[in-house]
């Protein structure tokens, strides 16, 4: 059943995934999204 999922990718970014039994397509994480560090105590 997992076979039937698709991974959508573009170069090296991770898209979506694609549900091709019920032709959904599901977004993944978003790839560009601000990494934020908690701040340190001062």
């Amino acid at each position: 059943m997992s076979d039937k999922i698709w991974l959508v990718s573009l170069m090296h970014y991770d898209l979506a995934f694609f549900d091709h039994e019920t032709a959904r397509l599901e977004s993944a994480e978003n790839p560009f999204a601000a990494k934020v560090l908690p701040m340190s105590p001062v």
